[in-house]
């Protein structure tokens, strides 16, 4: 029967074999491209006890641990965004709310003014063409024609 490690890390238990091999890997390739995190590297001296063949190893450890931090950070970082995400846009939901409830007076002034106007043309039409069927000008030329 295997019991669980109540000493085992959160960190090891997100990272697989496999993923942690592969992080050895990125760890590998950065020292053989010469990208060296100067902060890690002087740690790994100062462990190393200025003893350079040993320095390279504990650095590699160092590092293979910075970036399961890294990741470990970065899916906390993750929920921590979705959550921020989700109370922004209740924020930006409620402003948008806020403001189409402050501008209504004003809609609804703009509204009625239109209609007003709207109004106003029609009945301005409307006396222009009684005045027209009505004015003297449209009384003669109506009385030649019979």
């Amino acid at each position: 029967m295997k019991f669980k490690n109540p000493f085992k890390s959160d960190i090891e238990a997100f990272i697989t074999a496999e993923q942690e091999n592969i992080l050895f890997e990125k760890a590998s390739d950065d020292i053989s491209n010469n990208i060296i995190n100067k902060g890690l590297w002087t740690k790994a001296y100062s462990q190393a006890g200025g003893d350079e063949s040993k320095q390279k190893a504990i650095y590699i450890d160092l590092l293979v641990n910075y970036y399961k931090m890294l990741i470990k950070a970065g899916e906390e970082f993750e929920d921590i965004i979705a959550s921020e995400e989700e109370r922004k846009k209740r924020q930006e939901a409620r402003a948008a709310k806020a403001r189409y409830d402050s501008e209504r007076p004003m809609r609804e002034k703009q509204e009625k003014e239109k209609k007003q106007s709207e109004y106003e043309k029609k009945q301005q039409a409307s006396k222009e063409a009684f005045i027209k069927e009505n004015s003297k000008e449209e009384f003669i030329r109506k009385n030649r024609k019979k």
